[in-house]
């Protein structure tokens, strides 16, 4: 799914045939239709506090603006169906700068 997301979103910037582009535009959509029918859901992760249970961090970084651990950047993205990740996103989480002693 992913995959073809990306290849959806690279058509903007090539020369694909139109009737190449809005093949694949076309099934991207009735396959995000099919995917959400079925109460599968893109996570929102963004800007809230990171939870190694339901993210997996790929990277650290520090920073002044947040006080907890916080997603600051998704990698990839994960999905859920109620209650169940069906894959965790891949994210950048930003952490508290540590206070110089001295």
């Amino acid at each position: 799914y992913e995959d073809l997301e990306r290849v959806v979103k690279s058509l903007e910037t090539t020369d694909a045939p139109p009737t190449l582009a809005q093949a694949l535009q076309m099934v991207y959509r009735e396959l995000t239709n099919i995917l959400a029918s079925e109460g599968v859901e893109k996570m929102d992760v963004i800007g809230k506090e990171f939870n190694p249970f339901d993210h997996e961090a790929v990277e650290y970084i520090e920073s002044d603006t947040v006080t907890v651990d916080t997603v600051a950047e998704v990698l990839s993205n994960g999905y859920r169906m109620g209650d169940k990740i069906l894959k965790p996103p891949r994210v950048k989480v930003a952490r508290p700068m540590k206070q110089s002693s001295g």
